[in-house]
């Protein structure tokens, strides 16, 4: 604006002077027409050269996958023009209009978002990041090979794998070669790679443990494996951890004190009236299935090929067997759901029912969920079965909700999860949960000497203490007492000196044990059989406890063991005995194997599938209103769902009480919270 102001005074100041001359009157005439042709003419020079004067842009961080290809999204700001795009973002004009169909490219206008694509700009990247050619190793890929098998190959994290190699984060292609950073400048890499605000990095030394480095970190041992998955073929010197910063404890404890709305202003429960007339009213024949379940099938399949093969050595001195070699296949412990949820299939089918079921390979991987989630656009499903991990799970219940469509975690038992999706379901029951539910166990002995004895191998401090509140609160609501006694005795060279000296020769002794650890529960309670000899002792223990195999069972009956378990098989059931002949009938064996929770993942993926699907035809989308009228033959459980409040999803509760007696016998118990009754019920062991 101020060469436009100086020249138009120039041009004014001279035609003034002319008229001075005392010019006649035509020669005025011409002067004035030249003069403003010059101006306009000026004008429209100037305001081209601003309109051409380069306006910075900044490129997106934002990243999109559609079709298989990865596109920035970038939004366009005053003065920015497709040339000026393209050349910060390293494309051609041709290749943002042929990336946005429909677009004039020659008439963007400022708000609008446009789609760049990504092209490969892997030699940039190796060249930001200081990199020479030798420090890098370039890897042809293989039939079958994906950027999970390649970051266990060459102990690299994915994120540096995608980093280096963009466009990888949707899949590798046969021929394609990948750049592998070398050792040893791995960590230079990863700093400038990975987001340092929320992670830690570290490189194992060769006397770390988890329990070692959750200590030092302030997390828990879970938070660690969450994070590395990679830590399910084991600890080993040279692996890089991430770390998080933020515990998951601790966001499970923000997540739980966060809301303090109570119960009843969860979701509305109708009546049974209610929920007869809603099923009177709904006919659902057909329904969509998605199952998502980390597979890792390309990985497997190509670990099993190498099994099998008699040239096989494994660098694990324990690994023998072919047998004992499959068990560190992780993609079968979800083969084993799979067969489950074809099993319950099945059974609805023959009930007359039409099933959809597509099943997707998540891996460990977001983006191949987004990917999929594509697809859901035309399979349109009615219910979500997994994924399995809290970040793929999170990014399909997004979609979940936005749908309104149920969603069921199987297999994570973190409430975390649940936040801000309404409609996903829990199946495991959470770490609150099972504390709650020893609590209840300890109130059916009110006037007890209550003794809690840790495992500190098994979990953390900060679990106890809220497992110690919860205990005192559900003590004193049952005793109407004001002062909560727990004499808490920690695992070391004299846990049973202390534990002699906590018992008390005037009152029952309530031992309540938290190790899920066999060997120390089985020398823990050989030596509290001693001491029952004098002293009255009940014994509270764990789920896993159902599992044991070398552990005497004579230390159960004698010490009147109480146990609780999400799930247990009843073999006395006529529908367990259907269900096993089925499955011998469909896989040629019989399925036995337990859990630490006290499942076996086929009866699991049966009792998900089948509850679900049952509710969803029976009551329609909305059958979380009719939970509690709900009545399926599941096998290991009958569940009840439980919604903290209205902005999460819900959570199985359910628990199976259970006690050993002198006799040899095993009682069902049920505590009755509000009149502190115990009703036994006997069956055989």
């Amino acid at each position: 604006m101020a060469i436009n102001y100086f020249v138009f005074q120039v041009y004014f100041l001279t035609f003034t002077a002319q008229s001075d001359f005392c010019l006649t009157t035509e020669s005025q005439l011409f002067t004035l027409r030249r003069l403003i042709i010059l101006l306009t003419v000026f004008v429209y020079f100037t305001n081209t050269f601003s309109q051409q004067q380069p306006v910075e842009i900044k490129k997106s961080t934002e990243k999109v996958s559609i079709g298989g290809k990865l596109f920035y999204l970038h939004q366009v700001q005053p003065g920015q023009t497709a040339y000026s795009i393209s050349k910060a973002y390293g494309v051609t004009v041709k290749e943002i209009a042929d990336a946005n169909t429909g677009l004039i490219i020659e008439q963007l206008r400022a708000g609008q978002v446009i789609k760049i694509p990504i092209i490969d700009t892997s030699a940039d990247r190796i060249s930001e990041l200081g990199l020479e050619d030798n420090d890098i190793i370039l890897h042809e890929v293989k039939q079958g090979e994906n950027a999970y098998f390649l970051s266990k190959k060459y102990n690299v994290p994915l994120e540096v794998i995608y980093s280096l190699n963009p466009g990888t984060e949707t899949g590798l292609k046969t021929g394609q070669v990948i750049k592998i950073p070398k050792r040893k400048v791995l960590k230079d890499v990863i700093e400038n790679v990975r987001d340092y605000d929320n992670y830690y990095y570290y490189e194992v030394k060769r006397k770390d443990t988890l329990y070692s480095l959750s200590k030092e970190y302030g997390v828990t041992v879970a938070d660690i494996i969450d994070n590395n998955p990679e830590l399910r073929w084991g600890l080993k010197s040279g692996m890089i951890l991430k770390i998080p910063k933020v515990s998951q404890y601790l966001q499970d404890t923000i997540l739980a004190t966060r809301d303090t709305l109570r119960e009843e202003l969860a979701s509305i429960q109708l009546s049974r009236n209610q929920c007869d007339s809603i099923q009177n009213s709904v006919s659902v024949k057909t329904v969509n299935v998605a199952l998502m379940l980390p597979f890792f099938a390309d990985f497997t399949l190509e670990l099993k090929k190498a099994i099998e093969d008699s040239t096989y050595e494994s660098d694990d001195p324990n690994v023998a067997s072919s047998t004992s070699k499959s068990a560190y296949i992780k993609g079968d412990y979800y083969f084993d759901f799979y067969e489950g949820v074809l099993l319950a299939l099945d059974t609805l089918r023959k009930k007359g029912l039409n099933i959809n079921l597509s099943v997707y390979d998540t891996e460990k991987d977001t983006l191949r969920v987004k990917k999929f989630i594509k697809d859901f656009e035309t399979k349109k499903p009615d219910l979500i079965l997994g994924p399995v991990f809290p970040q793929t799970f999170k990014v399909a219940a997004k979609y979940a909700k936005l749908s309104n469509v149920p969603i069921v975690s199987p297999l994570y038992s973190r409430l975390s999860q649940l936040n801000d999706f309404p409609n996903a379901f829990q199946f495991i029951p959470s770490r609150e949960s099972e504390y709650k539910a020893m609590a209840l166990l300890a109130s059916i002995h009110p006037m007890s000497n209550k003794i809690l004895i840790h495992d500190t191998d098994t979990t953390s401090k900060k679990d106890f203490a809220q497992f110690r509140n919860i205990l005192c609160g559900n003590v004193m609501d049952t005793t109407d007492s004001v002062h909560c006694e727990i004499k808490e005795i920690w695992n070391s060279d004299t846990l049973f000196i202390n534990t002699r000296h906590a018992l008390k020769s005037d009152k029952k002794n309530l031992i309540i044990i938290t190790s899920n650890n066999e060997a120390y529960v089985s020398e823990l309670l050989s030596h509290l059989d001693q001491f029952s000899r004098s002293y009255t002792i009940t014994v509270i223990g764990q789920p896993s406890w159902l599992t044991f195999n070398n552990i005497d069972l004579d230390y159960f009956h004698n010490l009147e063991v109480n146990i609780y378990t999400p799930f247990r098989i009843d073999y006395s059931n006529p529908n367990t005995t259907k269900f096993l002949k089925e499955a011998i009938h469909t896989y040629g064996y019989e399925p036995v194997e337990l859990k630490s929770k006290g499942y076996n993942l086929i009866f699991l993926g049966y009792d998900i599938t089948f509850y679900f699907i049952s509710a969803l035809t029976t009551y329609g989308n909305d059958f979380h209103r009719c939970m509690c009228c709900q009545d399926t033959n599941t096998l290991l459980n009958k569940y009840k769902f439980v919604q903290l409040n209205p902005f999460c999803g819900f959570e199985n509760t359910s628990m199976i009480y259970l006690k050993y007696n002198k006799d040899f016998t095993i009682s069902r118990i049920y505590p009755n919270i509000v009149n502190k009754s115990v009703i036994p019920e006997k069956m055989k062991e």
